[in-house]
This record gives structure tokens, sequence and C-alpha cells, in this order.
């Protein structure tokens, strides 16, 4: 991480940080923990950044260790953080588009052709909430049952973490119920194609793991 000169200045016992950061070798998660109980901010430090990707910039959700979304994101992708202790005012703004990445959806694996995440404070839930929307196309090749190769595509669109709700495309074009069908997902009731989010995923990825005696995430 390569940081430019930062600017600092303080008025009585407030301080203030401003400056251009640029990350390199770095892994970005969604699901971050809260602080410790014993911890207590003494919150009187303004800081203002803008941060620029270089190389070698990961995005894993919801973790490191077991993503359901892990992708590589593109060089010089900016991203602005402000938060003004003084209004305990918190903004970030910015996208990051993806160079290529894997998502994880029901025991496939589906490989990122193009994609971005956007992250922006979000007004509705108050000044400190971040609402990171998703954009991607990913694909997958599979076979019909007449063994005629099929090319799937899974596609967000504006879609939040916690509410993934994928579409599907197919080539050659194929009915949804068709994918679904290729893509063994007997699991998912026809009528909950459009309505599933993250944690219904989770859980019947987890059920399935217990009746195939395999691991879904690696």
């Amino acid at each position: 991480m390569l940081v430019d000169p930062l600017s600092f200045w303080e008025v009585g016992n407030d301080t203030w940080i401003s400056g251009d950061i640029l990350i390199d070798n770095a892994t970005l998660n969604m699901g971050l923990k809260d602080l410790p109980s014993w911890y207590i901010a003494e919150n009187n430090t303004s800081a203002s950044f803008n941060i620029t990707t270089g190389r070698n910039v990961s995005f894993f959700y919801p973790n490191y260790a077991n993503p359901i979304i892990k992708a590589t994101i593109n060089e010089n992708q900016k991203l602005s953080l402000f938060y003004d202790h003084t209004k305990d005012s918190f903004k970030v703004d910015g996208i990051f588009s993806f160079r290529s990445g894997e998502i994880y959806y029901f025991q496939k694996n589906f490989f990122i052709t193009e994609g971005s995440l956007s992250l922006r404070t979000d007004a509705l839930s108050g000044e400190k909430g971040i609402l990171p929307k998703i954009n991607l196309r990913a694909k997958m090749a599979d076979f019909d049952k007449e063994g005629n190769r099929v090319d799937i595509y899974l596609v967000l669109r504006d879609s939040t973490l916690s509410n993934l709700n994928p579409t599907f495309e197919s080539i050659p074009s194929k009915s949804i119920n068709d994918i679904l069908e290729i893509l063994g997902q007997s699991i998912l009731p026809t009528g909950a194609y459009g309505q599933v989010n993250l944690s219904s995923v989770a859980s019947l990825a987890v059920a399935a793991t217990r009746c195939s005696g395999t691991t879904w995430i690696h």
C-alpha cells in the first residue's frame, strides 16, 4: 500500500486527516466483525481519503475463508471515503469493476466475465449506512440430457449482497425450467425462482451438502 503524504491539522482537541491512498496486494471483504466490547472510540478524528486500487486487489464475500463471491478488481478503480466526527456523518462513494472471479451457487462454479461492486452511502438507512450493490455476469458450461453443450449465464442486476436473486440465461436459449434441470436444482421449487436470498442459498446448500456428503464451498 502506497500513501501520498497525508495532511494533518488540529483544531483544539480535534484532528483532521486527508490524503490519497494506492492499495496493492490487498484483500477486501464485507463481512467485517464488530469492534471488541472493550474498545471505546474517542471520536475526535475526522478523515477524508481518496483510494485507488493497484495490482492484485481481490474482493471476497462474505469472507475470505468461505466466499460465495470472489473477484479480482481492476486497477485504477476509485473510492472516496469521508468521516466527520463533529457531525458523526460518514460518506463513501465508488465503484470497483471486476477483471475476473467466481460466484458459487448451489454447488456450481460460475466464472465472472464482467461485473462491478458499487459502494455508496444509503440515505434511507441513515448516514452511516452503506448499500453495496453488485452487477455481474458469470458463465459455466454444462450439458443437457441429450448431451448437447449449454453455456449457462448467471446474471445479477443491482443486487444487494444480502439478496442476490440471480436470473439465468443460456446459449442456446432454453427455458428457466430447462436451465434449472441442467443445473440439478431439484432442491429448489420452481415457484421460488427469483425469490432466493443469501440466507436461503446457504441453507439449501447446507441441505445439499448433507445429502451428498460433499462441501459446496472450497
